[in-house]
């Protein structure tokens, strides 16, 4: 699950449907109902698109940190 702690890398799912993209978060935004929503810049195909997306379609991408060598 996502939360709300400013930016990070996630996959965003497409709304109907099976792809899902790259992208980060810009800032987070909580509706009057309770609901998050993150402002994201994502890829999606050849073209780069920045909008608000529901919290339930974004995915964390894992952080590994690098140790300072090529194999890990």
């Amino acid at each position: 699950m996502v939360g709300q702690r400013g930016v990070a890398h996630v996959w965003v799912r497409q709304r109907h449907g099976p792809e899902r993209w790259p992208g980060l978060v810009i800032t987070w935004d909580k509706a009057a109902d309770g609901t998050w929503s993150a402002l994201v810049t994502y890829r999606r195909g050849h073209e780069f698109v920045t909008e608000w997306v529901e919290r339930e379609r974004l995915t964390p991408v894992p952080w590994r940190p690098h140790t300072g060598t090529a194999y890990g």
